[in-house]
């Protein structure tokens, strides 16, 4: 057995009402549709997740990962 562990989560009402309304018709719980669509996003890679933003920003400089545009980048431990 795979061990679990527990997650409180707050909602907003149409995703909960959306979460519901699937475990109703699929004759589940709430809480395996949560996992069956946590578990999907898991598995995309980074690219899916962010690719509907590639490409929109404009008028960008083409050096913008060096350090010139962010010079305190990592100074403070995060990223």
């Amino acid at each position: 057995m795979i061990p679990h562990k527990t997650l409180n989560v707050h909602l907003p009402e149409w995703l909960y009402r959306d979460i519901e309304n699937q475990a109703l018709r699929q004759k589940t719980t709430k809480g395996a549709v949560a996992r069956e669509r946590l578990g999907q996003i898991a598995l995309l890679p980074n690219e899916k997740l962010i690719g509907d933003l590639f490409g929109i920003a404009k008028d960008l400089p083409s050096n913008l990962s060096t350090k010139k545009h962010f010079p305190r980048y990592g100074q403070d431990g995060h990223r």
